[in-house]
């Protein structure tokens, strides 16, 4: 039982590290009157390909960080616990193809693929292994987004 725990509260790491440094920078970008708009992704120009490391980090606004929050931290949290040995590995091939899929065929202002790529990695791993927790997951997921951040 206490390893358990244990290995519940080290799934948090990761996750709880990267709210802590994208609330760090949006709040950096408010106080400070700072723009990252430059470091995102322009699709098909030379100054964009930083954008494929760092548009992950940049939110639009407050209500854009808050929105992103309650998944990115439910999601990652079920990646690095379910797939401990894979999880560090997925989350950096889904930051980077995302990001460079983006930059290759993405229109200016595109949404934010990650979370849905984390979602989807749920539900092909169910499909995949044949087993329904992943696919609970990604069905609980949705109805706690859905029901958080209702759409407009």
């Amino acid at each position: 039982m206490k390893l358990e725990i244990q290995k519940i509260l080290l799934a948090f790491a990761l996750p709880l590290l990267l709210l802590f440094i994208l609330y760090t920078l949006r709040t950096m970008e408010s106080v400070m009157n700072w723009d990252f708009i430059t470091w995102g992704i322009y699709p098909r120009e030379t100054k964009g390909i930083m954008g494929i490391f760092t548009s992950p980090l940049i939110h639009a606004d407050w209500g854009h960080l808050f929105a992103n929050t309650f998944p990115l931290l439910f999601l990652l949290w079920c990646l690095l616990y379910f797939y401990r040995d894979l999880g560090i590995g997925i989350l950096f091939f889904i930051w980077i193809v995302s990001g460079i899929l983006t930059f290759i065929i993405g229109k200016p202002k595109a949404p934010n693929n990650r979370n849905f790529s984390l979602t989807r990695k749920r539900k092909t791993t169910a499909v995949i292994r044949k087993t329904k927790k992943s696919l609970r997951i990604r069905t609980k997921k949705k109805r706690m987004t859905k029901s958080i951040f209702p759409p407009p």
